[in-house]
Formats: structure tokens, C-alpha cells, sequence
């Protein structure tokens, strides 16, 4: 079990990881231009500080935490954004991005958001949010455009160093039962329910779990899951982090197979439905060549390296577990 003494908040949860796994990749990912790219705990925690400070800047003319809004997918920037909010004791919205406009500017307002981080493609709906959110303060684009104010302006800045919570060292302290996140429920008999999470619901659900690749070093995890569900939040960004994983980042799930062999993952977590729709896969290679044992088409599916796989938010067949572990997979 991980055990990481006096960890209550977000920001010892970070610092603590950066001071023991510095030069160990945190983060990877795949561009367009089909280069991996690789981000390290140190610079990781360097961008996260550089949001926190900026976050604090805004707070010291408010007087108040701050609400920072996520709309987007996946990526290192909006989780560098994400946990920079929190571990600068101010307070993440991350948001569905499926939502439509009404139901995205009722959580908005009701989360009494401040500023809004969104990934570009999504700027169609968030200029028709401004008239719908006037408690909104200031919006940003995750991605560096030209047109608009975004995350770059704030990275380049050179009163914010990525050494510092706070320019001039005045930073502001969270605890344990300090608010650092409001999550929102699917809503699925009426309106979504924002959750309100401290500090300490989120770390002691992380500093709770085992080590789930059974110890072994350079556990490597591709992230599937959504980035807005507790679910990816606890498993993908802070239980990796708080263990010294690699964290791949996968992106639209189409490209799930492309990056399940680029990445060779030793451990994943998904969703049931995505578990059997790989297996049916295996199997399909397999029958489909005499040659090709399902262990042969379990590498070819997963990469060489899978072990284990953690399966949430829905029932897992026993019958698809069995088929797993004939394969040594752990699920």
C-alpha cells in the first residue's frame, strides 16, 4: 500500500511525488505529427505551479477561492491545469464536454465558475455561453491560438516561474476539508448534482488503493477513460501519479487500438463494454489465423506488456473475467 505520511491535500499529494520521482516520465502522449512526447514529474509540476500562481493572482483581487472551469478532453495540459487549480488551494469544475448549451451553462453557474479553461473545437459553443454565464471572468483556450486569449499567455508569463504557488511567495494554503473540486453528477433523473470534494475525500481515496500492478516498476497506463469522472480523476491522474506511473494519454477512443500498440500498456482501466469489444477482437484474430495463439493475439490486441486490467461503472461477466485470466491478465 502506498504510503506517503502527512498527505492531506492535493499539493502534498504533487510535491511529494515530484521530490521522488523527478526525472521519471509522468506523462506521454502521441501529436499528429505521430511523435510521442514525454513530460516528466518535475515539469509537470512546474506547469501546475505556474496555473496555481496565476489561479492566485486572481484570488488575491477577489478575496476569495477561485472556480476554474475544465471543458475539454483529455490532455497534459487541462490535467496540469486541473490538478494546478486544486494543489493551489482554489477549486476544479471539470465539465462534460457532451453537454448542450443550456445544461453546460446551468452547471457553469450554479458551480459559480470564475474562469473557463476549453479546448478550441469547442469555441462555437463557448462564445454562446457568454451571455448565458456573466459570472464568468475570463476564458481560455487549453490550445495555443491567435485569436484568443489562451493557456500559452499564461504559461509565458514571466511572473509565474513553475517554482512558486504565488508571485512574491504568498500562496495560499488549503486543507484537508478545504473544497478543491465540484464534480457533477450525469443527471440522469433530472439535473446533474455538483458534488462537492475536499482535499482529503479525493487523497484518501488514492492513498487507499494497493499498488493495482502488483508492485512491479515502470508501470505504464494508458488513460481511456473520460477525464471529467471520478472514476479517471482517482485511478488514472492521482493513483499514477502517487505511485510513479507513466500515464499514457489516448485521446478519441478510435484511436484505442493504435495506441494500446504504441504505448504497450501494462495496466488500463476501462469500462466493460470495452473489455469484451477488445477480447472479441483477440478471439477474432485468433480464428482468423491457425497459426496465431490467442496469447499471440492477446499482444497483438494489448501490446506486449498488459498484466493487469481494472474494470469500473458497469457489471464484469465472470465468464469474460475467466477468458482473461486463461490469458494471465489480471482483471
Amino acid at each position: 500500500m502506498i504510503t506517503y505520511e502527512n498527505t492531506v491535500t492535493i499539493r502534498d499529494l504533487l510535491e511529494r511525488a515530484v521530490q521522488l520521482y523527478r526525472d521519471k516520465i509522468y506523462l506521454r502522449y502521441e501529436r499528429e505529427d505521430d511523435v510521442i512526447y514525454d513530460i516528466t514529474y518535475e515539469r509537470f509540476g512546474e506547469l501546475c505551479r505556474i496555473v496555481g500562481a496565476y489561479v492566485n493572482e486572481e484570488r488575491k483581487k477577489w478575496g476569495r477561492p477561485v472556480h476554474v472551469g475544465l471543458f475539454g478532453s483529455s490532455s497534459v495540459h487541462y490535467i496540469s491545469t486541473m490538478v494546478g487549480v486544486m494543489a493551489s488551494g482554489n477549486v476544479a469544475v471539470p465539465l462534460v464536454y457532451q453537454l448542450d448549451l443550456a445544461h453546460l451553462a446551468d452547471c457553469l453557474n450554479r458551480a459559480e465558475v470564475d474562469i473557463l479553461f476549453y479546448d478550441w473545437e469547442h469555441e462555437p459553443v463557448v462564445k454562446d455561453l457568454k451571455d448565458l454565464c456573466p459570472g464568468i471572468k475570463e476564458y481560455y483556450s487549453i490550445q495555443t491560438v491567435r485569436k484568443a486569449p489562451s493557456l500559452n499567455d499564461i504559461l509565458k508569463d514571466m511572473r509565474f516561474t513553475g517554482k512558486e504557488w504565488a508571485v512574491n511567495g504568498e500562496a495560499c494554503e488549503a486543507g484537508g476539508d478545504d473544497l478543491c473540486m465540484i464534480l457533477y453528477t450525469s443527471g440522469t433523473t433530472g439535473r446533474g448534482k455538483g458534488v462537492m470534494l475536499t482535499n482529503a475525500n479525493l487523497t484518501g481515496n488514492v492513498l487507499s488503493l494497493d499498488d493495482v500492478d502488483d508492485g512491479v516498476d515502470n508501470t505504464v497506463c494508458l488513460n481511456v477513460l473520460p477525464i471529467h469522472h471520478s472514476f479517471c480523476i482517482n485511478t488514472n491522474v492521482f493513483h499514477m501519479m502517487a505511485i510513479g506511473a507513466t500515464l499514457c494519454i489516448n485521446g478519441p477512443l478510435s484511436l484505442l487500438g493504435k495506441h494500446l500498440r504504441t504505448f504497450e500498456p501494462t495496466l488500463i482501466y476501462i469500462v466493460p463494454m470495452i473489455a469484451k469489444s477488445l477480447y472479441n477482437k483477440i478471439a477474432a484474430l485468433a480464428a482468423s489465423d491457425p497459426g496465431l495463439t490467442e496469447a499471440d493475439a492477446l499482444r497483438a490486441v494489448y501490446g506486449r506488456n498488459i498484466r493487469r486490467i481494472v474494470c469500473g461503472g458497469g457489471g464484469l461477466s465472470p465468464e469474460l473475467a475467466k477468458k482473461y485470466a486463461a490469458l494471465n491478465v489480471r482483471i
